[in-house]
């Protein structure tokens, strides 16, 4: 729907002079704050509706470029002046005017009302006399309506907003028109407000139908939501997303029903609206708002900014000593770093390679340890786990087969200090195995990282045996924490039990050829309101961590240890016992 091919502007605040070419349906114009992006769209509120803000009329010394103020003062007959120059296309109405024309204002000093000129001529006209032309121009242009929608929206501005609904309904002139643009409306509303309706149902237990009310009389005053129990409250009374998010809908079936021709100036539409109703609302303007009406826009989203289409045009504005408008691509860098998105695309590529990285791992696992035996199988968070675990099998359990298979979720190369996401693997898992694969139980580790993972989510509910362990819905799979011993009840209260504490700390503190565990102990802050006032490290021995040697620790050293310095590991063997019981 364009109207509008090009605009230049000269002398309005931060601009000096400035052309900006080949626009489109949708022209999205997108660059860092204070640039002077708003400064385009005010720059086409003045020449049409001789207002520069919503509402506010020219102030010349206010909104004159400043870079040209001191050339004036500097340049003897410098001339102060702001100039706007339209040029349009006029589609097929109008024909007696050229199929391309430009209309200019011009703002002195001195004068409150534009001086206007055009490029019509005797030869470029389609009508019988050039006044007749002229003539034609004006009823044109009175045609059309710039509907400017500025970042911050106020009351009055929804006011006036609905305003223009009523005159399109009454410009019809048509009494079957009312029910056409009601019933669309309304359609319009229902579908945007459906997950607000879901939501309100959850909480309330009350369906809800947001609407227009259907009464002549009250059509302009108030949206109202029905709860059925004929309570009405007016839109103004919901959030400011769910306000801003109708604003457009609102205007695209005034476009639609009413007989002038609509330009929108929007700044910002995905202000106070959260990233999925920006979404779809970039989606619609790019499909449907922009065929009813052209529209120019201001930007931080990606949701708009990544709009690409035949009928989009894409702007960078950038400001050195004024404002700069270029054509650019969504993945032009340098609107990207603009805009601060390079930093953001870096970390959602960090983010799902990571994920992808986690995905790959834990099949590669899975896939591993289902062998033709269908033997169930007990995955572990680290590497050592699995050592501790087979050998108190041997020692606590000695002539009984295991009746299970021990997996390590830890797929680092066996470097020291490069664990590789064990207990994001576990938890992956857990939640991806299958009915027709081996039985499968989790043991995570009893910290703040494997307490947050042990909540899987909701296909897991905690079991009658204890509850240090959960059971999936369909039976197949469950997760245990490793259980509370009577001896480490500090250590289980400060989230800082991992399987090694199931050892003595005379066990644990045994050295060969002077390697074994290496432990530290944390630091201690103490805040007042809010400040730290005193920083100390801890003496207490449940706060200790440990840091190093585990691997050593698990091949050289717990093989010497006797039968009885595994006693601790009864409750866990139990547990996992009667776990895979129930399993079976």
């Amino acid at each position: 729907m364009i109207q509008i091919e090009k605009i230049e502007i000269q002398y309005f605040r931060s601009i000096y002079s400035e052309t900006i070419k080949n626009l489109k349906d949708l022209s999205v114009f997108s660059g860092k704050n204070d640039c002077g992006k708003s400064n385009i769209l005010r720059s086409l509120n003045l020449f049409f509706n001789n207002q520069t803000d919503w509402n506010e009329k020219l102030v010349f010394e206010k909104d004159f470029c400043r870079k040209r103020l001191i050339e004036c003062r500097t340049v003897k007959k410098s001339k102060q002046f702001i100039k706007i120059k339209v040029h349009f296309i006029r589609g097929s109405r109008f024909r007696s005017l050229p199929k391309k024309f430009w209309v200019s204002k011009t703002w002195t000093r001195d004068s409150s009302e534009p001086t206007e000129r055009n490029s019509l001529n005797d030869k470029n006209i389609n009508a019988k006399s050039l006044d007749r032309a002229m003539a034609s121009l004006q009823k044109y242009l009175k045609k059309i309506v710039f509907w400017y929608v500025p970042a911050v929206k106020e009351r009055s501005f929804f006011n006036y907003s609905l305003g223009l609904l009523k005159e399109a309904i009454f410009a019809s002139k048509k009494s079957e028109d009312f029910g056409g643009i009601v019933e669309g409306f309304n359609s319009t509303v229902r579908k945007e407000s459906a997950n607000l309706s879901a939501e309100f149902k959850d909480v309330s237990g009350i369906d809800i139908d947001i609407h227009l009310p259907e009464n002549m009389e009250q059509l302009f005053r108030v949206f109202s939501v029905s709860t059925g129990s004929n309570n009405d409250f007016p839109l103004n009374v919901r959030g400011d997303g769910i306000q801003a998010r109708f604003l457009p809908s609102l205007l695209y079936h005034v476009s639609k029903y009413s007989k002038r021709i609509f330009i929108w100036g929007f700044e910002e539409p995905e202000n106070c609206i959260e990233h999925g109703l920006t979404t779809s609302l970039a989606d619609e303007m790019k499909l449907q708002y922009s065929k009813e009406s052209q529209i120019f826009i201001t930007s931080h989203s990606p949701a708009f900014v990544g709009l690409e289409s035949k009928n989009i045009s894409n702007f960078r504005v950038y400001r050195n000593e004024h404002t700069k408008v270029i054509p650019c691509t969504s993945d032009n860098p340098e609107l990207q770093y603009d805009l601060g998105l390079i930093e953001l695309q870096r970390k959602y590529q960090q983010d799902l390679k990571q994920e992808l990285e986690t995905i790959k791992d834990t099949k590669k696992i899975l896939q591993d340890s289902y062998d033709n035996t269908k033997k169930p199988l007990l995955l572990v968070e680290g590497k050592t786990d699995v050592f501790y675990l087979e050998e108190a099998w041997k020692r606590l359990r000695s002539g009984n087969q295991k009746p299970f298979k021990i997996k390590s979720c830890d797929i680092s190369d066996g470097n020291e200090g490069k664990e590789k996401a064990g207990c994001g693997i576990l938890v992956k898992a857990l939640l991806s195995a299958r009915t027709d694969q081996p039985k499968t139980i989790g043991l995570f580790d009893y910290d703040a990282e494997g307490k947050k993972a042990f909540k899987l989510d909701n296909n897991f509910s905690e079991s009658n045996i204890s509850a240090d362990v959960k059971f999936s819905s369909n039976g197949h799979v469950a997760a245990i924490i490793l259980p509370m011993i009577s001896c480490r009840q500090d250590y289980y209260q400060h989230d800082n039990f991992p399987i090694e504490f199931f050892f003595s700390d005379i066990s644990l503190n045994k050295k060969i050829a002077n390697k074994g565990l290496r432990f530290k102990q944390p630091k201690i802050t103490t805040q007042v309101n809010g400040k730290k006032i005193d920083e100390k490290t801890s003496t207490e021995l449940h706060h200790r961590i440990i840091t190093k040697g585990k691997p050593y620790f698990a091949e050289n050293i717990v093989n010497t240890f006797t039968n009885e310095e595994f006693s601790e590991f009864e409750i866990l063997l139990t547990l996992i016992e009667n776990t895979l019981a129930e399993l079976n």
